[in-house]
Protein backbone atom coordinates (compact mmCIF):
# COMPACT_ATOMS: atom_id res chain seq x y z
CA UNK A 1 0.00 0.00 0.00
CA UNK A 2 2.77 2.27 1.28
CA UNK A 3 4.58 1.83 -2.75
CA UNK A 4 1.55 2.23 -4.50
CA UNK A 5 0.98 5.59 -2.22
CA UNK A 6 4.38 7.43 -3.33
CA UNK A 7 4.30 6.02 -6.66
CA UNK A 8 1.19 7.86 -7.62
CA UNK A 9 2.40 10.55 -5.30
CA UNK A 10 5.22 10.93 -7.51
CA UNK A 11 2.90 10.58 -10.77
CA UNK A 12 0.86 13.35 -9.14
CA UNK A 13 3.46 15.57 -8.40
CA UNK A 14 5.30 15.50 -12.39
CA UNK A 15 1.81 14.38 -14.53
CA UNK A 16 2.30 18.13 -16.26
CA UNK A 17 5.61 16.52 -17.78
CA UNK A 18 3.45 14.31 -19.59
CA UNK A 19 0.79 16.39 -20.34
CA UNK A 20 2.81 19.12 -21.54
CA UNK A 21 6.02 17.77 -22.89
CA UNK A 22 5.19 14.54 -24.01
CA UNK A 23 1.89 14.16 -24.46
CA UNK A 24 1.59 10.37 -25.96
CA UNK A 25 0.71 7.15 -23.94
CA UNK A 26 2.44 8.68 -21.25
CA UNK A 27 0.08 10.89 -20.65
CA UNK A 28 -2.95 8.83 -21.16
CA UNK A 29 -1.21 5.98 -18.30
CA UNK A 30 -0.39 8.40 -15.77
CA UNK A 31 -3.71 10.34 -15.46
CA UNK A 32 -5.50 6.83 -15.55
CA UNK A 33 -3.47 5.81 -12.94
CA UNK A 34 -4.50 8.81 -10.82
CA UNK A 35 -7.76 8.04 -11.51
CA UNK A 36 -7.95 4.35 -10.42
CA UNK A 37 -5.92 4.96 -7.78
CA UNK A 38 -8.44 7.35 -6.49
CA UNK A 39 -11.37 5.57 -6.82
CA UNK A 40 -9.46 2.24 -5.42
CA UNK A 41 -7.97 3.41 -2.63
CA UNK A 42 -10.56 6.05 -1.05
CA UNK A 43 -8.69 5.73 1.95
CA UNK A 44 -5.35 8.10 0.54
CA UNK A 45 -5.67 11.16 1.80
CA UNK A 46 -5.26 12.53 -1.47
CA UNK A 47 -7.63 10.07 -3.35
CA UNK A 48 -10.30 12.36 -4.10
CA UNK A 49 -8.29 15.10 -6.08
CA UNK A 50 -6.61 11.96 -7.79
CA UNK A 51 -9.97 10.64 -8.89
CA UNK A 52 -11.29 14.01 -9.93
CA UNK A 53 -7.77 15.58 -11.78
CA UNK A 54 -7.23 12.09 -13.12
CA UNK A 55 -10.57 11.83 -14.78
CA UNK A 56 -10.96 15.25 -16.16
CA UNK A 57 -7.11 14.79 -17.72
CA UNK A 58 -7.47 11.66 -18.97
CA UNK A 59 -10.82 13.09 -21.29
CA UNK A 60 -8.67 15.76 -21.89
CA UNK A 61 -6.00 13.24 -23.56
CA UNK A 62 -7.85 11.01 -25.30
CA UNK A 63 -10.33 13.73 -26.93
CA UNK A 64 -6.43 15.22 -28.16
CA UNK A 65 -4.53 12.71 -28.92
CA UNK A 66 -7.41 10.10 -30.54
CA UNK A 67 -8.78 12.55 -34.43
CA UNK A 68 -12.19 12.70 -35.02
CA UNK A 69 -11.91 10.06 -37.32
CA UNK A 70 -10.35 7.21 -34.59
CA UNK A 71 -6.77 7.74 -35.76
CA UNK A 72 -3.82 8.42 -33.30
CA UNK A 73 -1.34 10.59 -33.00
CA UNK A 74 1.65 8.63 -32.39
CA UNK A 75 0.86 6.85 -35.75
CA UNK A 76 1.59 3.73 -34.92
CA UNK A 77 -1.32 0.75 -34.21
CA UNK A 78 0.58 -0.68 -31.68
CA UNK A 79 0.45 2.52 -29.36
CA UNK A 80 -3.36 2.93 -30.44
CA UNK A 81 -3.79 -0.64 -29.49
CA UNK A 82 -2.54 0.65 -25.88
CA UNK A 83 -4.88 3.24 -26.35
CA UNK A 84 -7.47 0.99 -26.48
CA UNK A 85 -7.17 -1.18 -23.79
CA UNK A 86 -6.38 1.90 -21.25
CA UNK A 87 -10.03 2.98 -22.73
CA UNK A 88 -11.66 -0.63 -21.94
CA UNK A 89 -9.95 -0.29 -17.82
CA UNK A 90 -11.04 3.16 -17.83
CA UNK A 91 -14.83 2.59 -19.20
CA UNK A 92 -15.42 -0.88 -17.28
CA UNK A 93 -13.90 0.64 -14.26
CA UNK A 94 -16.02 3.38 -13.85
CA UNK A 95 -18.59 2.15 -14.44
CA UNK A 96 -18.65 -0.51 -11.69
CA UNK A 97 -18.26 2.50 -9.67
CA UNK A 98 -21.40 4.56 -10.82
CA UNK A 99 -19.46 6.86 -12.97
CA UNK A 100 -19.20 7.51 -16.68
CA UNK A 101 -17.20 10.19 -19.22
CA UNK A 102 -18.59 12.78 -21.13
CA UNK A 103 -20.26 11.51 -24.67
CA UNK A 104 -16.66 12.64 -27.09
CA UNK A 105 -14.31 10.29 -25.09
CA UNK A 106 -16.67 7.13 -25.67
CA UNK A 107 -17.19 8.15 -29.33
CA UNK A 108 -13.09 8.82 -30.06
CA UNK A 109 -13.15 4.99 -28.45
CA UNK A 110 -15.97 3.72 -30.60
CA UNK A 111 -14.06 5.14 -33.91
CA UNK A 112 -10.86 3.84 -32.78
CA UNK A 113 -12.08 0.19 -33.03
CA UNK A 114 -13.73 1.17 -36.14
CA UNK A 115 -10.42 2.57 -37.42
CA UNK A 116 -8.47 -0.46 -36.09
CA UNK A 117 -10.94 -3.17 -37.28
CA UNK A 118 -11.20 -1.63 -41.10
CA UNK A 119 -7.01 -1.83 -41.13
CA UNK A 120 -6.93 -5.57 -39.82
CA UNK A 121 -6.31 -8.50 -41.60
CA UNK A 122 -9.59 -11.22 -41.08
CA UNK A 123 -7.67 -14.09 -40.70
CA UNK A 124 -4.77 -13.20 -38.85
CA UNK A 125 -5.97 -10.16 -37.25
CA UNK A 126 -2.98 -8.89 -37.17
CA UNK A 127 -2.97 -5.42 -38.71
CA UNK A 128 0.19 -3.41 -40.40
CA UNK A 129 3.26 -2.86 -38.65
CA UNK A 130 2.75 0.67 -38.91
CA UNK A 131 4.76 3.12 -36.71
CA UNK A 132 6.92 1.94 -33.32
CA UNK A 133 6.16 -0.71 -32.24
CA UNK A 134 7.87 -1.42 -29.10
CA UNK A 135 6.15 -4.39 -27.22
CA UNK A 136 3.68 -2.40 -25.47
CA UNK A 137 0.46 -5.04 -24.68
CA UNK A 138 -0.04 -3.90 -21.03
CA UNK A 139 -2.93 -6.75 -20.67
CA UNK A 140 -2.00 -9.81 -22.22
CA UNK A 141 -4.97 -12.01 -21.14
CA UNK A 142 -5.44 -14.41 -23.65
CA UNK A 143 -3.27 -17.11 -25.78
CA UNK A 144 -3.36 -15.42 -29.05
CA UNK A 145 -0.09 -14.16 -31.11
CA UNK A 146 1.35 -10.72 -30.12
CA UNK A 147 0.29 -9.34 -33.11
CA UNK A 148 -3.18 -10.12 -33.27
CA UNK A 149 -5.62 -7.61 -32.49
CA UNK A 150 -9.14 -9.18 -32.19
CA UNK A 151 -8.80 -9.51 -28.33
CA UNK A 152 -8.18 -5.79 -27.93
CA UNK A 153 -10.98 -4.79 -30.16
CA UNK A 154 -13.61 -7.32 -29.01
CA UNK A 155 -13.49 -6.16 -25.59
CA UNK A 156 -13.61 -2.17 -26.51
CA UNK A 157 -16.37 -3.00 -28.86
CA UNK A 158 -18.58 -5.11 -26.66
CA UNK A 159 -18.79 -3.03 -24.01
CA UNK A 160 -19.56 0.01 -26.22
CA UNK A 161 -22.23 -2.27 -28.47
CA UNK A 162 -23.12 -5.01 -26.36
CA UNK A 163 -22.33 -7.25 -29.24
CA UNK A 164 -19.31 -9.39 -30.42
CA UNK A 165 -17.09 -7.56 -33.02
CA UNK A 166 -15.72 -11.17 -34.63
CA UNK A 167 -17.65 -14.53 -34.54
CA UNK A 168 -15.88 -15.64 -31.33
CA UNK A 169 -15.44 -13.75 -28.22
CA UNK A 170 -11.69 -13.41 -26.46
CA UNK A 171 -11.62 -13.99 -22.62
CA UNK A 172 -10.15 -10.51 -22.02
CA UNK A 173 -13.87 -9.78 -21.48
CA UNK A 174 -13.88 -11.70 -18.16
CA UNK A 175 -10.39 -9.99 -16.84
CA UNK A 176 -11.84 -6.91 -17.91
CA UNK A 177 -15.01 -7.54 -15.16
CA UNK A 178 -17.29 -7.06 -18.75
CA UNK A 179 -20.65 -8.84 -18.80
CA UNK A 180 -24.57 -7.26 -18.91
CA UNK A 181 -24.45 -5.66 -16.20
CA UNK A 182 -20.99 -3.06 -16.59
CA UNK A 183 -21.32 -2.73 -20.80
CA UNK A 184 -22.48 0.50 -22.12
CA UNK A 185 -24.19 -0.14 -25.63
CA UNK A 186 -24.21 3.29 -26.67
CA UNK A 187 -22.90 2.36 -29.87
CA UNK A 188 -24.33 0.22 -32.85
CA UNK A 189 -22.62 -2.86 -33.95
CA UNK A 190 -19.35 -2.52 -36.19
CA UNK A 191 -19.91 -4.25 -39.65
CA UNK A 192 -16.51 -3.79 -41.88
CA UNK A 193 -17.62 -4.11 -45.33
CA UNK A 194 -16.08 -4.81 -48.70
CA UNK A 195 -14.96 -1.81 -50.47
CA UNK A 196 -12.87 1.96 -49.98
CA UNK A 197 -12.42 3.87 -46.78
CA UNK A 198 -10.88 7.30 -46.17
CA UNK A 199 -9.60 8.41 -42.31
CA UNK A 200 -9.11 12.40 -43.42
CA UNK A 201 -7.60 12.83 -39.76
CA UNK A 202 -4.86 10.52 -40.18
CA UNK A 203 -4.93 10.00 -43.85
CA UNK A 204 -5.06 6.12 -43.80
CA UNK A 205 -6.44 4.94 -46.75
CA UNK A 206 -7.66 0.99 -46.95
CA UNK A 207 -9.23 -0.83 -49.68
CA UNK A 208 -10.95 -4.11 -48.65
CA UNK A 209 -12.22 -7.42 -51.51
CA UNK A 210 -12.44 -10.84 -50.12
CA UNK A 211 -9.02 -11.58 -48.49
CA UNK A 212 -7.04 -8.54 -49.90
CA UNK A 213 -6.45 -5.69 -48.00
CA UNK A 214 -4.58 -2.88 -49.33
CA UNK A 215 -3.58 -0.30 -46.59
CA UNK A 216 -2.12 2.76 -48.06
CA UNK A 217 -0.69 6.25 -45.78
CA UNK A 218 -0.55 9.72 -46.87
CA UNK A 219 -0.10 12.28 -43.85
CA UNK A 220 0.35 15.88 -43.23
CA UNK A 221 1.78 15.65 -39.76
CA UNK A 222 0.51 18.33 -37.20
CA UNK A 223 2.05 15.88 -34.32
CA UNK A 224 5.41 14.49 -34.36
CA UNK A 225 5.73 11.59 -36.90
CA UNK A 226 7.30 8.02 -35.33
CA UNK A 227 8.92 7.32 -38.79
CA UNK A 228 9.62 8.61 -42.45
CA UNK A 229 7.35 6.18 -43.84
CA UNK A 230 4.53 8.54 -46.32
CA UNK A 231 2.93 6.86 -49.13
CA UNK A 232 3.64 3.47 -48.00
CA UNK A 233 1.88 0.58 -49.06
CA UNK A 234 1.10 -2.67 -46.98
CA UNK A 235 -0.25 -5.52 -49.39
CA UNK A 236 -2.18 -8.83 -47.40
CA UNK A 237 -4.07 -11.62 -49.01
CA UNK A 238 -5.29 -14.91 -47.25
CA UNK A 239 -3.74 -13.72 -43.72
CA UNK A 240 -0.73 -13.15 -45.89
CA UNK A 241 1.73 -10.13 -45.19
CA UNK A 242 2.81 -9.93 -49.16
CA UNK A 243 4.06 -6.45 -48.98
CA UNK A 244 4.84 -5.59 -45.56
CA UNK A 245 6.56 -3.06 -43.69
CA UNK A 246 9.90 -3.56 -42.23
CA UNK A 247 9.25 -2.61 -38.37
CA UNK A 248 11.03 -0.84 -35.44
CA UNK A 249 13.36 -3.71 -33.84
CA UNK A 250 15.01 -1.44 -31.30
CA UNK A 251 15.17 1.90 -29.88
CA UNK A 252 18.72 1.50 -28.41
CA UNK A 253 21.20 -0.35 -31.28
CA UNK A 254 23.23 0.47 -33.75
CA UNK A 255 22.19 3.60 -35.90
CA UNK A 256 22.88 2.16 -38.87
CA UNK A 257 19.60 -0.16 -37.89
CA UNK A 258 18.03 2.48 -36.41
CA UNK A 259 17.98 4.65 -39.28
CA UNK A 260 16.88 1.76 -41.43
CA UNK A 261 13.53 0.57 -39.36
CA UNK A 262 12.69 3.80 -38.61
CA UNK A 263 13.66 5.77 -41.83
CA UNK A 264 12.59 5.40 -45.20
CA UNK A 265 14.13 2.37 -46.52
CA UNK A 266 12.15 -0.06 -44.62
CA UNK A 267 8.87 0.81 -46.18
CA UNK A 268 7.45 0.15 -49.27
CA UNK A 269 7.65 3.89 -51.12
CA UNK A 270 9.91 5.70 -52.76
CA UNK A 271 13.94 7.46 -52.07
CA UNK A 272 15.95 10.06 -53.87
CA UNK A 273 19.34 7.71 -53.41
CA UNK A 274 19.96 7.16 -49.75
CA UNK A 275 17.79 10.33 -48.49
CA UNK A 276 14.93 10.24 -46.10
CA UNK A 277 11.94 11.76 -46.49
CA UNK A 278 12.12 13.74 -43.66
CA UNK A 279 15.59 14.50 -41.91
CA UNK A 280 16.86 12.53 -39.01
CA UNK A 281 16.91 14.34 -35.62
CA UNK A 282 18.33 12.90 -32.14
CA UNK A 283 16.45 10.30 -30.80
CA UNK A 284 12.78 10.22 -31.74
CA UNK A 285 13.25 13.52 -33.87
CA UNK A 286 12.60 14.27 -37.25
CA UNK A 287 12.87 17.39 -39.01
CA UNK A 288 11.11 19.49 -42.27
CA UNK A 289 7.70 17.25 -41.66
CA UNK A 290 6.22 15.50 -44.98
CA UNK A 291 3.02 17.28 -45.81
CA UNK A 292 -0.20 15.57 -48.00
CA UNK A 293 -0.89 17.67 -50.91
CA UNK A 294 -3.74 15.63 -52.55
CA UNK A 295 -4.92 12.03 -51.44
CA UNK A 296 -8.47 10.26 -52.31
CA UNK A 297 -9.89 7.28 -53.89
CA UNK A 298 -11.70 6.84 -57.24
CA UNK A 299 -13.19 4.19 -58.86
CA UNK A 300 -13.78 3.55 -62.62
CA UNK A 301 -15.89 0.25 -64.18
CA UNK A 302 -13.16 -1.60 -63.76
CA UNK A 303 -10.48 0.24 -61.21
CA UNK A 304 -10.11 1.69 -57.79
CA UNK A 305 -7.82 4.14 -57.90
CA UNK A 306 -5.98 5.68 -55.14
CA UNK A 307 -3.79 9.19 -55.97
CA UNK A 308 -1.62 10.92 -53.23
CA UNK A 309 0.96 13.70 -53.62
CA UNK A 310 3.19 14.60 -50.60
CA UNK A 311 5.61 17.40 -50.27
CA UNK A 312 8.98 15.78 -49.26
CA UNK A 313 12.90 15.79 -49.36
CA UNK A 314 13.09 19.15 -48.18
CA UNK A 315 16.54 18.45 -47.83
CA UNK A 316 16.98 18.38 -51.59
CA UNK A 317 14.54 21.44 -52.81
CA UNK A 318 11.09 21.76 -53.21
CA UNK A 319 10.15 18.21 -54.01
CA UNK A 320 6.67 16.61 -54.56
CA UNK A 321 6.18 12.83 -54.89
CA UNK A 322 3.09 11.64 -56.43
CA UNK A 323 2.08 7.78 -56.17
CA UNK A 324 -0.74 6.48 -57.95
CA UNK A 325 -2.13 3.30 -56.86
CA UNK A 326 -4.90 0.96 -59.55
CA UNK A 327 -6.41 -2.18 -58.47
CA UNK A 328 -8.13 -4.37 -61.32
CA UNK A 329 -11.71 -5.39 -59.67
CA UNK A 330 -11.32 -8.69 -61.44
CA UNK A 331 -7.93 -9.61 -61.53
CA UNK A 332 -5.63 -9.76 -58.17
CA UNK A 333 -3.35 -7.13 -60.41
CA UNK A 334 -2.00 -3.40 -58.74
CA UNK A 335 -0.28 -1.51 -60.79
CA UNK A 336 2.00 1.75 -58.69
CA UNK A 337 3.37 4.57 -60.55
CA UNK A 338 5.00 6.74 -58.21
CA UNK A 339 6.23 10.07 -59.94
CA UNK A 340 8.89 12.82 -58.44
CA UNK A 341 9.17 16.61 -59.27
CA UNK A 342 11.95 19.22 -58.60
CA UNK A 343 14.85 16.92 -58.54
CA UNK A 344 16.45 16.27 -62.52
CA UNK A 345 19.01 14.02 -62.49
CA UNK A 346 18.86 12.00 -59.32
CA UNK A 347 18.18 8.61 -58.61
CA UNK A 348 15.05 7.38 -57.66
CA UNK A 349 14.87 3.87 -56.02
CA UNK A 350 10.85 2.38 -55.74
CA UNK A 351 11.38 0.27 -52.43
CA UNK A 352 9.22 -3.20 -52.02
CA UNK A 353 9.83 -5.81 -48.68
CA UNK A 354 8.17 -8.98 -50.07
CA UNK A 355 7.31 -11.67 -47.89
CA UNK A 356 10.19 -14.31 -48.27
CA UNK A 357 7.97 -17.75 -48.69
CA UNK A 358 5.03 -16.63 -50.63
CA UNK A 359 6.09 -17.24 -54.22
CA UNK A 360 2.62 -15.94 -55.72
CA UNK A 361 3.25 -12.58 -55.84
CA UNK A 362 4.76 -11.36 -59.40
CA UNK A 363 6.59 -7.49 -58.99
CA UNK A 364 7.88 -6.37 -62.45
CA UNK A 365 8.64 -2.45 -64.01
CA UNK A 366 10.85 -1.36 -66.82
CA UNK A 367 13.02 0.24 -64.57
CA UNK A 368 16.47 -1.36 -63.60
CA UNK A 369 15.78 -4.40 -60.77
CA UNK A 370 18.26 -5.16 -57.72
CA UNK A 371 18.19 -7.03 -54.79
CA UNK A 372 19.85 -6.14 -51.21
CA UNK A 373 19.98 -7.90 -48.25
CA UNK A 374 18.01 -6.46 -45.44
CA UNK A 375 16.52 -6.85 -41.82
CA UNK A 376 12.21 -7.52 -40.81
CA UNK A 377 11.08 -6.94 -37.22
CA UNK A 378 7.14 -8.46 -36.98
CA UNK A 379 7.78 -7.59 -33.13
CA UNK A 380 10.23 -5.36 -30.93
CA UNK A 381 13.77 -7.09 -30.29
CA UNK A 382 12.91 -9.79 -33.06
CA UNK A 383 15.49 -9.25 -36.28
CA UNK A 384 15.59 -11.58 -39.52
CA UNK A 385 17.06 -11.51 -42.84
CA UNK A 386 15.19 -10.49 -45.55
CA UNK A 387 15.29 -9.47 -49.32
CA UNK A 388 14.44 -6.25 -50.29
CA UNK A 389 13.63 -5.30 -54.17
CA UNK A 390 14.00 -2.28 -55.75
CA UNK A 391 13.16 -0.60 -59.01
CA UNK A 392 15.81 2.72 -59.96
CA UNK A 393 15.54 4.64 -62.72
CA UNK A 394 17.35 8.44 -62.77
CA UNK A 395 14.24 9.26 -64.82
CA UNK A 396 11.52 11.10 -62.61
CA UNK A 397 8.51 7.79 -62.81
CA UNK A 398 8.79 4.68 -62.36
CA UNK A 399 5.39 2.16 -63.31
CA UNK A 400 5.51 -1.90 -61.41
CA UNK A 401 3.01 -4.01 -61.75
CA UNK A 402 2.18 -6.25 -58.90
CA UNK A 403 0.56 -9.60 -59.58
CA UNK A 404 -0.84 -11.99 -56.81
Amino acid sequence: IFSIYWQIKHVRSNIHFSRIAVRNNHAITETLALYTAGLLFPFFEEAKEWKVSGKKWLAQEICYQIYEDGSYLQFSFNYHRVAVQLLTWAFSLSKLHGESFNSNVYERAYRSVRLLATCQDTISGELPNYGANDGSLFFNWNNEDYRNFSPSLDSLHYLLTGSNLYSASFEDRTWFGLNEKNIQRNFSSLQINEGTYSFPQGRLYVYRRNSLLVFITCVTYKDRPSQADNLHVDLWQNGKNLLRDAGSYQYNTDPALVNYFFGTESHNTVMVGEVDQMEKGSRFIWWDWTKAVTNGWEESSDLIIFEGSINAFQSLGNIQHTRIVEIDKVKFRINVSDSILGIPGKRIRQLWHVHPQLKSLSIKSDAERNTKSVYYSSTYGVKEAAEQIEFTTMDNKIVTEILI
